[in-house]
């Protein structure tokens, strides 16, 4: 009898692990859904307006200036998102 009280004890805190990362997915994908404005914004700047800022505010030191940051900022979350992706092909 002791057995089953064990094992309902487990199955009872893994369902609340589950309830709290369900919680958590969905915040996150409320964050990602924001941050999806702010991409766009950021790669709009990039393609419009980005390299005359670069060319003629070089004296300046802000690093949406620099050559490769937010190109490889652009990269790592295309990488991420490719990651996220198999991850949940690969669920189905």
């Amino acid at each position: 009898m002791k057995a089953n009280e064990k094992r309902i004890q487990e199955m009872d805190n893994e369902m609340k692990n589950l309830e709290n990362y369900i919680k958590e997915m969905k915040d996150y994908l409320k964050k990602m859904k924001k941050f999806q404005k702010t991409f766009q914004k950021l790669e709009k700047y990039y393609w419009e307006d980005w390299m005359e800022d670069e060319e003629n505010w070089k004296d300046l030191q802000y690093g949406i200036l620099s050559e490769d940051w937010l190109y490889n900022l652009f990269f790592e979350k295309q990488e991420i998102e490719k990651e996220i992706l198999k991850f949940l092909v690969a669920k189905m």
